[in-house]
């Protein structure tokens, strides 16, 4: 029986790590391919660690990593369309809580178009930012672009598909529990119908074993755990902690920059007329990246500037939560 091995790799510890078993087990390089759906929303440094990463699996006899991107082209002219016809009273909104009015909705036409970026293009269409309840992002632009434009074409084509995934149970508390909420056990390797296959070859993997796989294959991590981030699919994710947005202050303020005009432009296209901001702090405060990066510096409870956290120049001791510091 034809095998078709699809690895879905994100640039972090985990993915990498199942990378090092599928070629440590000499999966053959015919059958084997590492693909990364973009969002278009990463920080350079994990680009530049997918080139590394794609020049790695070449050394080692595989084809390069794939990238894919979904396309929101006629996503995008048809919200403008819903617009434009409310804006000229031809259509009344009818949906959700907030309502577009004839004003808001000639504004938000004049600027849905593609801007060159998935992401922004997105939330432009959604009027808002992912939050923690609304995990459209990964969805629409990973897991959707991948089964679309990789699997389904796999599996189309005949034979079986293993979709190699970096999933760990002791990932993290919130990972734990979506994969043992049921109670039900979590198999390694489960059939999801038409010849796809979920693999887990790390499932039950804890966080050293991941390292030693690195460095038994000899494949560096992303350098963005040594500056102490503790998540690196995309730069910014909206899982964010208080920490990691000082991180990102202090490391990449074009990110910041990056973000502050994101927010103009979702601000514009949302119809509740309302700022927009890419991290809302828990307590209800924040209307832009700028003063969510305040509270970033601040001590527990957010009122007060804690010195370490405010003097980027002050040293102090490593930063890695793995202990990789540079």
């Amino acid at each position: 029986m034809k095998v078709r091995n699809i690895l879905s790799y994100s640039g972090g510890k985990d993915s990498g790590a199942t990378a090092c078993v599928a070629i440590a087990q000499e999966v053959d390089p015919e059958t084997f391919e590492a693909v990364s759906a973009d969002t278009e929303n990463e920080l350079q440094v994990t680009y530049d660690h997918w080139s590394y990463f794609s020049e790695w699996l070449v050394q080692h006899g595989y084809k390069p990593l794939r990238i894919v991107r979904a396309d929101l082209t006629s996503e995008m002219e048809a919200k403008r369309q819903f617009l434009l016809r409310i804006a000229a009273g031809e259509e009344v909104d009818k949906r959700g809580k907030h309502r577009w009015t004839p004003e808001l909705a000639a504004r938000a036409a004049e600027l849905m178009s593609p801007t060159g970026n998935v992401f922004l293009d997105l939330c432009m269409i959604k009027g808002m930012f992912p939050s923690l309840k609304g995990d459209w992002c990964s969805e629409r632009l990973k897991r959707d672009v991948l089964i679309e434009q990789v699997l389904l074409p796999a599996c189309e084509a005949g034979g079986m598909v293993l979709s190699w995934q970096g999933v760990r149970i002791d990932e993290s508390p919130r990972r734990r529990l979506s994969l043992q909420g049921t109670g039900a056990c979590v198999r390694t390797c489960d059939e999801v119908g038409g010849g796809l296959f979920n693999y887990r070859p790390i499932l039950r993997w804890n966080i050293n074993d991941v390292f030693e796989a690195h460095r038994y294959m000899g494949l560096k991590l992303n350098p963005l755990y040594a500056k102490g981030f503790k998540r690196v699919g995309c730069g910014p994710c909206k899982y964010e902690v208080k920490d990691s947005v000082l991180l990102l202050s202090r490391h990449f303020p074009e990110a910041i920059a990056r973000l502050r005009e994101w927010e103009r432009i979702v601000t514009l296209v949302s119809k509740m007329g309302m700022p927009a901001t890419f991290f809302p702090i828990a307590d209800g405060r924040g209307i832009g990246i700028d003063e969510v990066v305040e509270w970033s510096k601040t001590s527990r409870g957010g009122k007060q500037y804690d010195i370490l956290r405010v003097d980027d120049q002050m040293p102090t001791m490593c930063s890695s939560l793995h202990g990789l510091c540079e």
